[in-house]
């Protein structure tokens, strides 16, 4: 957009230059021109914030005004161009009334005025007496009309005529056949929308009469036809859209249905069958939020209830019973977050339970792995005594070796641990084997005792 406002300040700023060099009579060969600050053409809407412009539809309003606002600007700054082209072409400037037409139309392709204009100064370039050129190309324009008005071709009468009145005003000869034509053609459209009417075509006959405004605006009794048309016509649509509406309700579809019944009262507020079937659908909406709302609140999905409750309101439903249901969903979050905190607690708490009896156990195998080591050295010490030691004199009764008395004394101390662990056949075994090494230990004497009193029941 700021492209084009630039270049339409330099279009301008050209015109106004080649204008003022005719003025003067010298001829402008070229126009060279910087861009102007645009502040006072339009508004820099980069920079301009939208307030308090929150939703889509209002943002697409504001930017359609925008966007209005735009080119009625370039139509002003346009025309003002065009002016100054139509300067140049009375004056003979042919070369230059084509280049700002040029520019005009490279702005606008559908600026019809500087599309004929230019068409006449390419005609009339090179003529040597421009005045008589341009009446006589305007005599010529009236001629053809007047042949193609005696044809029944009205439409090309009328482009004949608007074109010489454009470029001989003052020409009131086609100024008069201009009106006439443009009369005649509005009486052909204003027919043939009465007979679309006739026929119930409101919207061909709408188009048929608003050509005819266009080209009569005193045309009698128009106006008043086209209000009634219109009126017709959008009681019409209505009509259809509420057709919609309860196809769209009957299968299933509310809220496509309720859309429907908004764009009925958007255009008409007063259509009562339309009041009353949204006050119906709104009503439906409404139980069916509130009723999916129970469904979530007894699964346990309290958040999800809440944004249903939420939605019942806003479709109609009783607002005090919504407050209660939605306060009893957020005493159900309160209750879950506490359930919730505790079942996490007790899984905290089961977790040092089984990490305190997995580190007992673990304690105990090394406990058990420690004391099985132990006797296999002490085994392999024994057996190590037993090879490495020479053949022992005979002893004579009651004399036991300090080797045999402390081998003797680390049997009795297994066999203690064996006993009070429980496993009293290995204890006896223990026992036993002391009592080999040294008759005289009456410790293990006694631990035999012990043993045999559980097995025997006696001493």
């Amino acid at each position: 957009m700021r492209a084009r406002m630039r270049r339409l300040a330099v279009v301008c700023a050209a015109a106004a230059f080649a204008a003022a060099a005719s003025r003067r009579g010298v001829r402008a060969q070229s126009v060279k021109g910087d861009s102007h600050d645009l502040g006072s053409l339009f508004l820099d809407l980069s920079k301009t914030q939208l307030g308090t412009i929150s939703s889509d539809a209002e943002k697409k309003d504001y930017l359609q005004t925008v966007k209005l606002e735009e080119d009625r600007i370039t139509q002003s700054a346009l025309h003002i161009v065009y002016q100054n082209a139509y300067d140049l072409y009375r004056k003979g400037d042919y070369n230059g009334a084509k280049s700002l037409t040029g520019e005009i139309l490279s702005i606008d392709p559908y600026y019809s005025d500087a599309f004929m204009l230019q068409k006449a100064a390419t005609e009339l370039n090179g003529s040597s007496r421009p005045l008589y050129s341009q009446h006589q190309l305007v005599e010529d324009k009236f001629e053809q009309g007047m042949e193609l008005y005696r044809q029944g071709r009205l439409t090309e009468a009328e482009e004949q005529w608007s074109a010489a009145t454009k470029l001989s005003p003052w020409n009131f000869k086609a100024r008069y056949w201009l009106d006439r034509v443009r009369e005649d053609l509005a009486r052909q459209h204003f027919l043939r929308g009465e007979e679309a009417y006739r026929q119930r075509r409101l919207q061909d006959a709408l188009n048929q009469w608003y050509a005819a405004l266009v080209l009569k605006s005193d045309y009698p009794g128009l106006v008043a036809d086209i209000a009634q048309a219109e009126s017709r016509l959008r009681e019409q649509e209505a009509n259809q859209k509420l057709e919609d509406a309860l196809q769209l309700y009957g299968q299933g579809h509310i809220e496509e249905a309720l859309k429907k019944i908004d764009e009925v009262l958007r255009y008409g507020p007063g259509d009562e069958k339309a009041r009353k079937l949204m006050m119906e659908l709104r009503s439906e909406m409404a139980q069916q939020h509130a009723s999916l709302g129970r469904q979530l609140y007894d699964a346990g999905r309290y958040d999800e209830a809440i944004a249903e409750w939420k939605k019942a309101e806003s479709y109609g439903y009783d607002p005090a019973i919504a407050t209660q249901l939605i306060e009893r969903a957020h005493e159900g979050i309160r209750e879950a977050a506490q359930a919730k905190a505790e079942a996490k607690k007790a899984a905290q708490e089961r977790a040092a339970r089984a990490k305190e009896e997995a580190q007992k156990k673990a304690e105990a195998a090394a406990a058990a792995k420690q004391k099985q080591e132990q006797e296999q050295q002490q085994q392999a010490q024994q057996q190590a005594q037993q090879q490495a030691a020479p053949a022992a004199a005979p002893q004579t009764p009651g004399q036991v070796s300090a080797e045999a008395r402390h081998a003797s004394e680390q049997h009795y101390i297994s066999g203690m641990i064996y006993y009070n662990e429980g496993n009293y056949e290995k204890a006896r075994q223990e026992f036993s084997v002391a009592k080999e090494l040294d008759p005289n230990n009456s410790d293990a004497e006694v631990g035999l005792e012990r043993v045999q009193q559980v097995f025997g029941g006696g001493p």
